[in-house]
């Protein structure tokens, strides 16, 4: 039994009635059927409920599709459409308001359950996930990092954060190579570099970590620490894919001259 709310968006009274049966039957709260997209934003806007179960072919003047983005952009409902008809341009469009589901009617009690679980579980599952990349974006920018994240076996390099031009890319997100990676770097602190990374990679070391100056640009130069750790290995113990955080030590380096 659960309390989670579904609307119901059908314009066919039989349908609805049916649907509205069956989600009654299982114990989920579901308020009276509307029938158009209009009728379905404004329930929404007033009283949002957990998900919604929309007909794509609709009454009036705004179809299910267009509702369904509606709803998933202003108030990050999950929807899952009922539809008779699996045309491939009604596919597409279904898409554009990346749904948790699409059933073909007439759809048994039985996968009709499933399905509303299965997406109900899912979003709950990216909520959490999405809060925690806002803390994580959060802890960054307080930091003062960049976050990188290496695909070994392609060489692909995504860089993301407030400093993720410290690896040699654009401001904010930003792909890298491995090769535009090391061709930033300077060449007198690129053989450590090269050393630490692949000491790591063959599991010798348990972490990676260097300093090197990185050419920016403009042609400057500036300190850098990059810290990271293979994350993923395939079966037979190579490194599939690292991570790990870069950070500007300038500041440091320059303390440091002025000791010396």
């Amino acid at each position: 039994m659960t309390a989670k709310t579904v609307l119901i968006v059908e314009d066919d009274g039989i349908i609805a009635a049916r649907l509205h049966d069956i989600l009654t039957r299982w114990g989920y709260a579901a308020p009276d059927p509307v029938a158009s997209g209009e009728e379905a934003v404004a329930a929404v806007a007033a009283a949002a409920p957990d998900l919604v179960l929309m007909d794509i072919e609709l009454a009036g003047a705004v179809n299910g599709t267009t509702a369904a983005q509606h709803i998933r952009r202003d108030f990050d409902v999950p929807i899952i459409f009922l539809t008779a008809y699996s045309r491939a341009d009604q596919l597409r469009q279904a898409k554009a308001a990346t749904p948790y589901g699409f059933l073909i009617r007439p759809v048994a009690e039985r996968e009709l359950l499933a399905t509303l679980e299965m997406a109900l579980h899912r979003h709950e599952f990216d909520r959490r996930l999405k809060k925690s990349e806002e803390r994580l974006a959060l802890a960054l920018w307080g930091a003062d990092l960049g976050l990188w994240d290496w695909d070994i076996r392609t060489g692909a390099l995504a860089c993301s954060g407030p400093r993720a031009e410290l690896l040699g890319g654009p401001p904010g997100e930003a792909r890298l190579s491995l090769d535009d990676w090391e061709n930033r770097i300077h060449p007198q602190d690129l053989p450590a570099f090269r050393d630490a990374l692949r000491a790591h990679l063959e599991n010798r070391t348990p972490f990676f970590e260097s300093e090197y100056r990185l050419r920016h640009k403009d042609e400057a130069w500036s300190w850098v620490l990059i810290r990271g750790r293979v994350i993923e290995r395939d079966r037979r113990g190579q490194s599939v894919r690292a991570c790990g955080i870069v950070m500007d030590i300038g500041r440091r380096k320059q303390m440091e001259e002025e000791l010396r």
